[in-house]
């Protein structure tokens, strides 16, 4: 569904009966909250029936209410501060379940990621980046982690990588200032989407770099602006994105690059075992 829930609920609002205008005035004022909520839970807030809920949802095009939900939960994401994430979070969980509601969802995205992921997308990204003569690789906020992490690897592939986690745009531009077309930009960003990824991705695209994106959507800002997208989901179960999906994607990642540059790989890791050994970096007590 392309238009966000806000575009959806403002673009039909006049044409709807007075109790769809009650829920959607609701949804408009409490989408952070409505996300969480069931068809149930909503009728019983607004004041309507539960079945008018399910037929308001429907109406707006989405097949079942938890997809409604979904598009709620999404928008949450993409609009809310920190601080407006924390107070969400602690309304909705219980310090009893906390642990095992956030592992459990981790391993629902990481299940439906896998289930979803496009198999010719990722070779396909995995051929862009072989085939680079240099290899930048951007990631700012949390996503700074994800970069770092594929970083480190790809330096043990490659002679040129440059990983940039720069706050500044400004910054992260004059990084990317050598970039050229025979170059791959990997650029990672998650809602709330950073600016300064966004406009790294536009320069890259200006200067007919390859960009491989590694984002939850195909309406991310850098997915569409990227020749081939990786989607990793990243839902909010608490005021912290989860980036276990992103990470079970990006180490795939590797892997399957690390099988097309088999050779290389195998005599880089035959001199790092030399080197870690003559400098005693592992405790092998």
């Amino acid at each position: 569904m392309k238009n966000s829930l806000t575009e959806l609920i403002l673009s039909t609002r006049t044409e709807m009966s007075k109790s769809h205008r009650l829920i959607a005035d609701y949804v408009l004022a409490n989408y952070d909250k409505v996300s969480f909520m069931t068809a149930s839970k909503l009728a019983q807030t607004v004041g309507v029936s539960e079945s008018t809920v399910v037929r308001f949802a429907t109406e707006l095009g989405f097949e079942k209410f938890p997809d409604f939900t979904k598009s709620a939960k999404e928008l949450t994401r993409r609009k809310l501060t920190h601080n407006q994430r924390i107070r969400l979070a602690n309304e909705q969980m219980q310090s009893s379940d906390l642990i095992e509601k956030i592992l459990l969802s981790d391993a629902e995205r990481i299940r439906s990621t896998a289930e979803s992921i496009n198999r010719e997308d990722f070779f396909k990204a995995a051929q862009l980046i072989c085939g680079a003569k240099s290899v930048f690789v951007v990631g700012v906020r949390s996503s700074s982690a994800l970069a770092s992490f594929l970083g480190y690897y790809l330096e043990l592939f490659f002679r040129d990588v440059k990983v940039i986690t720069s706050q500044s745009g400004p910054e992260m531009l004059e990084k990317l200032i050598h970039l050229s077309d025979s170059d791959a930009l990997v650029a990672i960003s998650y809602p709330r989407y950073s600016k300064s990824i966004v406009d790294a991705v536009d320069l890259a695209k200006k200067k007919d770099a390859s960009i491989v994106a590694v984002t939850d959507s195909t309406d991310s800002p850098i997915a569409k602006l990227a020749h081939v997208s990786l989607l990793a989901q990243s839902d909010m179960a608490s005021f912290a994105d989860s980036l276990a999906a992103p990470l079970s994607v990006l180490n795939a990642l590797v892997a399957v690059i690390g099988k097309l540059r088999e050779e290389d790989v195998s005599h880089s890791f035959e001199l790092l075992e030399q080197m870690w050994d003559k400098y005693d970096v592992y405790d092998e007590n």
